[in-house]
């Protein structure tokens, strides 16, 4: 699914543009927002701006390239399935891109950054979160099995 962002009011804006989004899971919310042809950085820094891209536990958070931004807003356990899946596509979209930024992926929650360190290559995905967010995820895991 494609729609268009209505141009947050209040950011520092390049010209008159809409940012295009598009959900890239089926059954969840992963989201690549664009602003082709100028840099998506000024959206990244103030993602409580566009209230759809954060979740009740805030959001993973990426920009692999100049223009492109993936956002994970954090509801529920569907995070522990889609984690893997956020990870991949921030890492094609950085490998693709004439001029990336970078593969790191940050939790936005309650106007922090936290990184999230993992490698990721052919031996396959290793994530070793900081504690805070490995809490959240334990939580969300207890509360999948109520």
């Amino acid at each position: 699914m494609c729609r268009l962002l209505r141009h947050p009011p209040g950011l520092p804006s390049p010209p008159r543009r809409n940012l295009v989004m598009f959900n890239l899971l089926e059954d969840d919310e992963l989201y690549a927002v664009e602003n082709p042809g100028y840099f998506i950085t000024p959206f990244a820094l103030m993602p409580d701006r566009m209230p759809e891209l954060v979740g009740k536990h805030g959001s993973l958070l990426a920009v692999p390239s100049p223009e492109v931004m993936l956002v994970y807003p954090i509801n529920d356990s569907r995070l522990l399935d889609s984690m893997g899946a956020f990870i991949m596509f921030t890492n094609a979209v950085f490998a693709q891109v004439p001029d990336p930024i970078s593969p790191a992926i940050y939790w936005y929650n309650d106007s922090r950054y936290m990184n999230l360190p993992y490698t990721y290559g052919m031996s396959g995905l290793e994530f070793g979160p900081p504690e805070e967010f490995h809490n959240l995820l334990v939580s969300l895991e207890e509360q999948s099995d109520l």
